[in-house]
């Protein structure tokens, strides 16, 4: 459970959303504790590869409907 709690802090963190008194806090505990520095660095990573991951399934998808679509003419109505 306490894993658990400090993934989610770890993540809301590194996605900005952890309000800025617990993000300095955070900081301070990562100066502290090489350990923790580390798990910080590797959700980092895990991260960033995710969004790549979507962000390049979502231009596949973009290209699909492209070609998909290519010569349409929107309908409006």
């Amino acid at each position: 459970m306490v894993d658990d709690i400090l993934h989610d802090r770890i993540e809301q963190y590194l996605l900005g959303n952890l309000p800025p008194d617990d993000c300095a806090r955070l900081e301070n505990e990562m100066a502290a504790n090489q350990q923790l520095a580390e798990q910080v660095a590797l959700q980092r990573l895990a991260i960033t590869g995710i969004q790549r991951l979507a962000a390049r399934d979502m231009r596949k998808k973009f290209e699909l409907w492209d070609k998909e679509t290519d010569g349409v003419s929107p309908q409006y109505h």
